[in-house]
């Protein structure tokens, strides 16, 4: 059964950076025997990674036609960051509302570590930022308290669009990102409801430029897929 979910876990943790890093482009078909074959696997682990990325919104599943990396168009990403600023706010002031110094500092804890990326620059630091920043915004919606407020938050995320997001930004965004989360922080420590959802929905908001520039970007580069041979 381990080797099972490790086989799962595999398929899925691949799948999933090949979409966020765009090597799996919008619209490209992940075809289960091609992927079964590459990864060593059956095609059971497969076919539940692929459901997984469905239910996370970054494949769509049609019948008879398989599963595709999901293609979000522009007016999507402008609706979704939209509706997002609107959901995280609340959730920020929610979160004022509930802090407690254990959350603050865990909330810290995760900006201390993007600054210090952002300082050193690895090769991979675009990628690591894109996570810590899950971290961070994940930990505010907790605090939040509220499973219906996080459900409809998920739902709204994509993984992928966020992360090529990150991908998007110049010094001058990161920057700003950075300073968007002291405030949160502050905000939040301070029980500052309307303060916290004030930075949040700018700092939401203040991305969506860039996720449009990426779609952009990935619509005039050419598809690639490892998988549609």
């Amino acid at each position: 059964m381990a080797e099972f979910v490790d086989a799962n876990g595999l398929v899925y943790h691949a799948l999933l950076e090949r979409i966020s890093d765009g090597s799996l482009a919008p619209g490209t078909k992940l075809r289960e025997g091609a992927l079964a074959l590459e990864f060593g696997t059956s095609r059971t682990p497969v076919r539940e990674a692929l459901r997984t990325l469905a239910a996370e919104g970054l494949v769509e599943i049609a019948q008879n036609r398989g599963a595709t990396v999901r293609a979000w168009t522009a007016e999507q990403i402008y609706e979704s960051y939209g509706l997002r600023a609107v959901l995280q706010a609340h959730a920020g002031r929610l979160a004022a509302a509930n802090s407690n110094p254990e959350d603050v500092e865990k909330l810290q804890a995760v900006q201390t570590q993007m600054e210090q990326l952002l300082a050193r620059r690895p090769a991979t630091f675009l990628d690591d930022l894109a996570r810590l920043n899950a971290e961070f915004h994940a930990t505010v919606v907790g605090m939040a308290k509220s499973t219906l407020l996080e459900s409809m938050i998920n739902t709204l995320t994509s993984v992928s669009m966020v992360g090529r997001t990150f991908r998007g930004f110049e010094t001058e965004d990161l920057e700003r990102s950075m300073m968007h989360h002291r405030d949160i922080i502050r905000g939040i420590a301070a029980g500052d409801a309307e303060l916290v959802a004030a930075v949040m929905t700018s700092h939401i908001l203040a991305a969506r430029p860039a996720a449009l520039a990426m779609l952009q970007a990935s619509a005039e580069s050419p598809k690639r897929s490892a998988a549609a041979h």
